[in-house]
């Protein structure tokens, strides 16, 4: 009789989580593929770098701060939107600038052997974790987190919606990367880059001259 109300009482509970993780899933998503920046961010970066590689950061970028979103959400909620935006401009410009900086004349394997596993890594993971912070998917996850008490679903759910723009980011940059010119792939990454760090940097001077 116990072992049955045990086994009725998991089921229960992982029940309850799959709902709670999908709802996570689907309501982070929406929330993310509107007026996001880091779905351009992600597709300008696949016009210089290979996928693998701008997916191993991005994924622990996104792990880390749907992590945060989930335990810290009063906290990230409280914080300063000026700020948020001015430290959002500083990582698309030091992209931008990074993106810029790579030699067009660069062969493919030479692309392969200095870029791939390390510089674009880096540069993907930076330029979402030091971006956008305070935004709707983090405050979505936290309010999920806090209803439900069970942060580990909104997390994955969190997660995996995350990854899944970053996968559709990605397939548009390659599309892209295979129609247009080396030297056009360049500029444009980094001129939609920096249009972003502007952008960013904009509207944190006028929160600043606001308050």
């Amino acid at each position: 009789m116990d072992r049955a109300v045990r086994n009725n009482t998991y089921e229960s509970v992982l029940e309850a989580n799959m709902r709670v993780l999908v709802l996570a899933y689907v309501t982070i998503l929406v929330v993310e593929l509107i007026g996001d920046k880091s779905l351009y961010t992600i597709a300008s970066l696949s016009l210089r770098f290979k996928a693998l590689s701008i997916l191993g950061g991005a994924t622990l970028a996104v792990m880390l701060k749907m992590l945060a979103a989930v335990l810290l959400g009063g906290m990230i909620s409280r914080i300063p939107p000026g700020w948020t935006e001015m430290l959002s401009g500083a990582g698309f410009a030091a992209s931008a600038v990074l993106v810029i900086l790579r030699n067009p004349n660069d062969g493919p394997q030479r692309l392969a052997a200095n870029i791939t596993t390390g510089r674009a890594a880096s540069i993907s993971f930076g330029s979402l974790f030091f971006t956008e912070w305070a935004d709707a998917g983090q405050l979505s996850a936290a309010a999920l987190a806090a209803k439900t008490g069970a942060a580990a679903a909104v997390w994955f759910g969190g997660t995996l919606a995350l990854v899944s723009k970053c996968l559709l980011a990605l397939a548009v940059g390659r599309r892209l990367r295979s129609i247009i010119p080396d030297r056009a792939l360049q500029l444009t990454a980094s001129g939609v880059l920096s249009a972003l760090a502007a952008l960013s940097l904009a509207k944190a001077l006028e929160r600043f001259l606001n308050t």
